[in-house]
């Protein structure tokens, strides 16, 4: 008796994974292709147009807070039109160097739109405490031509003091900036000069870094947003030793040497003195005398408000100013936590402009 002879079942090609899952997903799709066709692209346009011109109406017709939303996403709508048309000059940077933001230790490193590198040289700004989209934006809306890093250490001024008193923190931020710029595509970079910007609890940095001299010569410019403080020595009575190093800065800035811009609002401190008192105090120290006024300043238009109540978004109404060279100091009426906070979003109004003068035109 002959053995049947059993043969091996035909082999069938199966789909790899990857074909299976571009075979379910081109079915998926296919399954949303829309069947309606219309038959008068005219009528379609015309459609279109009504349902805009309609809810257009309904915004002017609705309750306070649909009017409210509107007026935030248009808002919003022209902010981002304005950032998309900064664009860099034709003595950009080249093609291969990557704009936008990147982490480092303790904060950002942000290239905007406006950065522009040639041969690898390169300006910094090095910004204490705040919302970094919000101070992202503002940069770039003030076409500021630089680098920027944003560095957060916490709460209160004694954090960001004890961080940045110690010499070796600075200069790690500013070889970290260099590895980064490397790997975007600029070779050789080269740091020009320094700008130190900072709002509240950021002046705890920026008095480390007058102390402690770890600049040196590249420290160009310092902007103080509402955060200039002091302590009490007795019966309120201001320790002025603790801004020396900043009147030895403004004298430079009013020889033109620096610039030097200061905010202030009219917030009550009590256990210290306020950004107000101090800012009297370092005018007493230059011998200089403030004007009643100044210009009104207008709310920049930044994609970050959008979703805040305006009734958030106050306005600041000038008190008094101060100008001596390119030293800068203004103040602004606001005893509240959101007066203190329009400061920073005010920033590309009213302190910006001055470091956007002075650099772009070097």
């Amino acid at each position: 008796m002959k053995g049947r002879v059993s043969e091996a079942p035909p082999r069938v090609s199966r789909p790899s994974l990857t074909g299976r899952v571009v075979r379910d997903s081109l079915a998926v799709m296919r399954a949303w292709v829309p069947l309606w066709r219309p038959r008068h692209r005219w009528r379609s346009a015309a459609a279109t147009l009504a349902l805009g011109a309609a809810l257009l109406i309904l915004a002017w017709t609705a309750p306070q807070p649909v009017k409210n939303l509107y007026l935030r996403l248009t808002s919003s709508v022209g902010a981002l039109a304005k950032l998309a048309s900064l664009t860099p000059a034709s003595h950009g940077p080249p093609a291969t160097v990557r704009l936008a933001r990147s982490t480092m230790p303790g904060g950002f490193l942000h290239l905007p739109p406006t950065f522009t590198s040639t041969d690898g040289s390169y300006d910094l700004v090095l910004h204490f405490h705040g919302n970094v989209g919000l101070v992202e934006e503002s940069f770039a809306v003030a076409g500021i031509d630089a680098a920027v890093v944003i560095l957060n250490a916490g709460l209160g001024t004694g954090a960001y003091d004890q961080l940045y008193r110690a010499p070796a923190v600075i200069p790690a931020v500013l070889a970290r900036v260099e590895e980064d710029l490397v790997r975007r595509g600029i070779e050789h970079p080269r740091r020009r000069r320094v700008a130190v910007t900072a709002w509240s609890a950021g002046w705890g940095a920026v008095s480390a870094v007058l102390d402690n001299g770890v600049l040196g010569d590249s420290l160009d410019a310092i902007v103080l947003l509402d955060g200039l403080h002091s302590s009490y020595l007795r019966q309120k009575e201001i320790d002025t030793t603790r801004l020396a190093g900043l009147e030895a800065f403004a004298r430079r800035a009013m020889r033109d040497e620096r610039l030097l811009t200061i905010t202030h609002s009219e917030i009550e401190t009590y256990t210290y003195p306020s950004t107000h008192e101090t800012s009297d105090a370092l005018l007493g120290m230059l011998g200089l005398a403030r004007t009643p006024g100044g210009p009104r300043p207008e709310l920049p238009a930044l994609s970050q408000f959008y979703g805040i109540p305006r009734d958030k978004l106050v306005a600041l109404v000038p008190t008094s100013e101060c100008h001596a060279g390119s030293f800068h100091l203004r103040g602004y009426t606001g005893t509240t936590a959101e007066d203190h906070m329009m400061h920073l979003a005010y920033m590309a109004s009213i302190a910006l402009p001055d470091l956007a003068r002075r650099w772009n035109a070097r």
